[in-house]
C-alpha cells in the first residue's frame, strides 16, 4: 500500500524546521552550511556571476551534488562538496561564460566572526577570453544588520582579498560580501575593481509555493445581527385604504 502524500500542513512544518536551523539564534556562534530548497526564487539588482539577469531559481540538486541555479537560459553551477561556492556560469547553448577551477573560495562553512580561510583557483571569463591564477584570502569581520529592498537581514560581513596573476602581470582587489544565514545566501557583494560587472544586491526572496508559509486568512467583515421585523400594526377600520400609485 502506497503511503499517503504529505499534507500541506506537514510540508509547512518541514519548511519551518529547515529555516529554523538558519535563524539568527541558531547561528549566534556558527552559521552552518545551508540546505538548498528547490524552487526558491531570488531577484537581484546588478550582475550575479557577471550575468545580466535578475530572477534566479534554485532549479535542481543533481545526484552527484551539483546545485543548479537558472535564469532565462543562464545556469550557475556549484557543488555540495565545495560548500556551494560557484564553479561556472553557462549560457542557454551550454557555453561556459565564467569558470573557477576547482571553485571560487567565497565561503567556508561553518561561518563565525573571526574565521579566516584561503584558497587558490584558476579563473576564466569568456567576454575577454582571459585565464588567470587566483589566490583568495577571506575573513568574517563582523555581524551586521543589513537593510535591503527585499528585507532587513542579520548578516555576516566577509572581507576578501583576491590576488591574481597572468604571466608576469599580477594585482589584487578587495571584495566584501554579506551572507544572511536566515536564507542561506549572499545578499550583497561589492567588488572594488570591477563593480559594474560583478556587484549585486538581493531585491526579492521567495520560497516555492509548495512550502511558503500560508497567507494569513482574510479578515471576515462582521455582519450585523438580523433585525427582527417590527410587529404589524393592528388594523384600524377607520384608516383610509392603500392608495393607487396614480393617485399620489
Amino acid at each position: 500500500m502506497s503511503k499517503p502524500a504529505a499534507t500541506r500542513t506537514q510540508v509547512h512544518r518541514l519548511a519551518a524546521c529547515l529555516l529554523a536551523l538558519l535563524t539568527p539564534s541558531a547561528w549566534a556562534d556558527e552559521a552552518p552550511r545551508p540546505v538548498p530548497i528547490i524552487g526558491t526564487e531570488a531577484e537581484f539588482s546588478g550582475h550575479l556571476m557577471g550575468a545580466d539577469c535578475a530572477r534566479w531559481t534554485t532549479a535542481a540538486l543533481t545526484p552527484d551534488g551539483i546545485l543548479l541555479r537558472t535564469c532565462q537560459g543562464y545556469t550557475i553551477e556549484s557543488a555540495l562538496e565545495h560548500d556551494f561556492n560557484p564553479m561556472r556560469l553557462r549560457d542557454a547553448a551550454g557555453k561556459t561564460l565564467v569558470e573557477f577551477k576547482p571553485f571560487m573560495p567565497s565561503l567556508s562553512f561553518p561561518l563565525s566572526v573571526g574565521k579566516r580561510w584561503r584558497g587558490e583557483y584558476t579563473g576564466f571569463t569568456a567576454f575577454n577570453n582571459l585565464v588567470w591564477d587566483g589566490d583568495t584570502s577571506c575573513k568574517v569581520d563582523a555581524q551586521e544588520t543589513l537593510t535591503l529592498a527585499s528585507s532587513a537581514y542579520d548578516t555576516l560581513r566577509i572581507e576578501c582579498k583576491n590576488g591574481w596573476h597572468v604571466g608576469p602581470v599580477s594585482g589584487s582587489t578587495r571584495v566584501t560580501r554579506w551572507y544572511a544565514p536566515s536564507i542561506g545566501m549572499v545578499v550583497k557583494e561589492i567588488h572594488a575593481r570591477d563593480p559594474q560587472r560583478w556587484n549585486f544586491e538581493l531585491t526579492r526572496f521567495g520560497l516555492p509555493a509548495a512550502i511558503a508559509p500560508p497567507a494569513p486568512a482574510a479578515a471576515e467583515t462582521p455582519t450585523a445581527p438580523p433585525v427582527a421585523p417590527s410587529p404589524a400594526p393592528e388594523h384600524d377600520p377607520a384608516a383610509p385604504g392603500i392608495l393607487d400609485p396614480n393617485e399620489y
